[in-house]
């Protein structure tokens, strides 16, 4: 079986707009909830037969490649908290600001 050119898709028509396996109705919320209470992958695909090992080897790869790329924002404030002990460091996110763009950010940072 070939994989989607998406291997996720979101929808407000699937499933409350749950991350699914694309041409599913899988969430893949369900697969990390399964790996993560100590099912096997074989497990959950044998409860999801619609979603193929393939498929869901990609997703997690997926996942792993969305963690090592950012690995290193989020260790940045560890480390300048680490050596700036005398300032405050917090992260855009930590301070609500994730949604903020360019001049917005700038605007609320100068503020």
């Amino acid at each position: 079986m070939a994989l989607p050119k998406l291997l996720v898709t979101r929808s407000d028509e699937v499933m409350s707009s749950a991350v699914v396996f694309t041409g599913t109705r899988v969430p893949v919320q369900t697969l990390l909830d399964c790996l993560e209470e100590g099912d096997t992958l074989d497990h959950f695909l044998e409860d999801f037969p619609t979603v193929s090992r393939e498929h869901a080897v990609a997703v997690l790869e997926l996942a792993k490649e969305s963690v090592f790329a950012h690995a290193d924002s989020w260790c940045v404030p560890r480390r300048f908290r680490r050596e700036l002990p005398e300032h405050e460091v917090r992260t855009v996110p930590e301070v609500g600001w994730a949604s903020f763009k360019n001049g917005a950010l700038l605007a609320a940072a100068s503020g």
